[in-house]
């Protein structure tokens, strides 16, 4: 069920490509959040942000959310995620909100 959901989110979110954005997640780490802000006005930038717990964090740049950006948006979130994924954590939950934002949170917890 989890891997129906992540693909769903990947598949509707259009997410494809393989570069590598260097995020590196803190040994012990049994959960991490990420939130993904991606916004639609002005001079507003996008990023996501991934909490690894105790404290210690990440950010990672996305360009202002705009048809000409989406590829290249879509691309560095589809690396994050599945980095996460190949570092042994599956997703637990994921929600999407927002209008003049669109914040997307995502849970991935350590597989046993």
């Amino acid at each position: 069920m989890k891997k129906l959901i992540l693909l769903s989110i990947l598949t509707l979110s259009g997410i494809f490509g393989s570069r590598s954005y260097g995020q590196t997640i803190p040994e012990g780490s049994n959960q991490i959040l990420v939130r993904i802000f991606e916004a639609w006005s002005g001079a507003e930038t996008s990023e996501i942000i991934l909490s690894y717990g105790n404290q210690q964090s990440e950010r990672i740049r996305l360009e202002r959310a705009s048809p000409k950006n989406w590829e290249y948006n879509t691309n560095k979130i589809n690396e994050v995620l599945t980095n996460i994924m190949n570092a042994g954590f599956e997703i637990e939950t994921s929600n999407m909100s927002g209008e003049a934002w669109r914040i997307s949170t995502y849970i991935f917890k350590k597989k046993d």
